[in-house]
């Protein structure tokens, strides 16, 4: 009789372990949509959980990369307002491009105003202000002409 009794436990002792094992893949993605589906009617706190899984130093490496090839500057110091407010360490390096492209401003707007009076197609505010001095004072109709 006692040795049906131990062999019970360990059947009940193992097959708690095999129920363990098997609900712990489960439970982190389970604890995450119950956290989504009680932050649903909650915009901010929707985007706080969103943000707790996708703004890791790589994303945010990858996307302040992307912003400064795009020479976009506002979308730059986004990233890098946001790896602050993560507590993410941003590379000086990084930084030290961002500034740069600070620096650039003007010639940047110089660039985009010129190519909308030449081309027509505005890439922005300066270019959409070149597009349209172009047209006004006829250089646009020249340029229209030449294509």
């Amino acid at each position: 009789m006692r040795l049906r009794s131990v062999a019970a436990w360990i059947s009940l002792l193992a097959g708690g372990a095999a129920l363990a094992a098997t609900a712990a893949p489960v439970v982190a993605p389970a604890y995450l949509a119950g956290r989504l589906l009680g932050a649903a009617e909650d915009p901010g706190a929707l985007a706080e959980i969103r943000l707790e899984r996708e703004a890791t130093e790589t994303r945010l490496a990858e996307g302040l990369d992307a912003a400064l090839a795009a020479e976009d500057e506002d979308l730059a110091r986004s990233f890098l307002a946001l790896a602050e407010a993560r507590g993410v360490a941003v590379d000086p390096a990084r930084r030290g491009r961002v500034e740069a492209l600070a620096q650039g401003r003007v010639g940047r707007t110089v660039r985009d105003f010129a190519s909308g009076a030449v081309t027509g197609e505005a890439e922005g505010a300066a270019g959409l202000a070149g597009s349209l001095a172009a047209d006004v004072t006829g250089i646009g109709d020249v340029r229209d002409l030449l294509r």
